[in-house]
């Protein structure tokens, strides 16, 4: 059959208007539409196309109709482009930032050409290693608060500190500037809820002179304060009640006692639980040695804090430790009380023939100065014998200790009469 020529001139011309409308419909999109970067900082966007066209060539301009780059051809000095194997993709990057690059870009495929806008600062980008976040750990437990700080230096213009729990944002911006130091921080206090245990707080810099993933993060995860009370520091026989007191704004799920390392068996009848598990009671105890008790406290999340006391045993029988000091302090003492009274006994006996010549002497003296007439002392005793013309004197001295009396005296005027 022979085709006619308007039959013929319409087979022809479909396949033509058909790779026009596709090449018209082609869906060509810019990321991102505005972009924002410091002076000496790189800029980055990106075109991609859905319908890929083999006639159809990569194309970028500046201010709209300059063009700076065409696929396969040349790329102006100052820019960088990169196209996907696939040729689905092209990447414009504008090398080393100035003020002059603030313009607005367009990439162009087919008949699709989307534009972006590109801003340049002339401020300072905040330092990567910021914002820094800290908590005060120590209020936790005791207040039942937590403290959180978020802090950063530098940035121009400063970005914004917000602080999000979970990554819901908790409250608005009210950070605080120092212009001396140019350093600023976002506070937190916070009344701990049981949810808050297993929470994360993340401190996120945010505005241009930030990165979109600038941020640092706190999670309050602080174990139980737990402290043993016992009704006896010390014991012979007898019960023994004790208490383990928790503080914590965390859920306890658990206590677990043990005695010298051994755990509890509460189904035994020496042993109570009471409270739920915070306190026992002993009974009978009666060992010869002492015990270690040992209280683990833990939480929904499994946070253990834990808290052990000693027990000491005494002997029934044995005296008080006190009162046995005492005793030997009080005979150490009465020994040497003793000792020195019998020291002073003696030596007083030593020191009396002295005193007694010491006190005739002063006598002496004292009559000798009563008396003119007399030289010398008249011994305290003297006895003189006359016996065929020779005379034996004798003569003894008692230091004072006997006076001389008239009886000797007058025998001796005796014997004198009778020669």
């Amino acid at each position: 059959m022979m085709l006619t020529s308007r039959k013929v001139f319409v087979w022809f011309i479909f396949p033509v208007v058909c790779n026009y409308w596709l090449l018209s419909e082609a869906v060509t999109t810019i990321q991102p539409l505005h972009l924002e970067v410091f002076v000496g900082e790189n800029a980055v966007f990106e075109c991609n196309i859905d319908t890929l066209s083999s006639t159809s060539m990569w194309k970028w301009f500046k201010g709209g109709s300059n063009i700076i780059a065409m696929e396969d051809l040349f790329v102006t000095s100052g820019y960088e482009v990169k196209i996907s194997n696939s040729r689905t993709t092209s990447t414009l990057t504008i090398l080393n930032t100035t003020f002059e690059d603030e313009s607005v870009y367009t990439c162009q495929f087919g008949l699709s050409s989307p534009e972006a806008t590109l801003i340049i600062n002339g401020g300072m980008r905040l330092d990567s290693m910021y914002p820094q976040c800290d908590s005060d750990m120590t209020s936790i437990n005791t207040e039942k608060t937590a403290h959180l700080r978020c802090s950063a230096k530098g940035g121009d213009p400063k970005p914004d500190l917000q602080w999000y729990r979970n990554g819901i944002k908790l409250m608005e911006n009210n950070d605080f500037l120092n212009t001396e130091t140019l350093s600023y921080f976002e506070g937190l206090t916070r009344v701990l809820t049981i949810d808050d245990e297993y929470a994360v707080f993340m401190c996120k810099a945010e505005g241009p002179a930030a990165d979109e993933n600038q941020s640092c993060q706190i999670q309050l995860r602080v174990p139980p304060d737990v402290h043993i009370f016992s009704n006896a520091t010390a014991f012979k026989s007898g019960d023994l009640e004790l208490t383990c007191k928790t503080m914590s704004p965390w859920k306890i799920t658990d206590y677990i006692w043990t005695i010298n390392n051994e755990l509890l068996i509460f189904s035994e009848l020496k042993y109570i639980l009471k409270n739920d598990g915070r306190g026992i009671e002993i009974f009978d105890v009666n060992h010869n040695y002492n015990i270690l008790i040992r209280c683990d406290v833990t939480t929904s999340s499994g946070l253990v804090g834990s808290d052990t006391i000693e027990i000491k045993h005494e002997d029934e029988t044995s005296d008080d430790p006190t009162d046995l000091i005492l005793i030997v302090c009080l005979s150490v003492g009465m020994f040497f009380l003793g000792l020195c009274i019998g020291i002073l006994v003696k030596f007083s006996k030593l020191l009396k023939p002295f005193t007694s010549f010491c006190m005739n002497k002063t006598d002496s003296d004292q009559d000798t100065s009563g008396n003119q007439e007399t030289s010398t002392a008249e011994p305290c005793y003297q006895n003189t014998i006359i016996e065929n013309d020779q005379t034996v004197s004798g003569e003894m001295a008692y230091s004072g200790l006997v006076p001389t009396t008239p009886s000797i005296y007058t025998e001796l005027n005796q014997i004198k009469v009778n020669e």
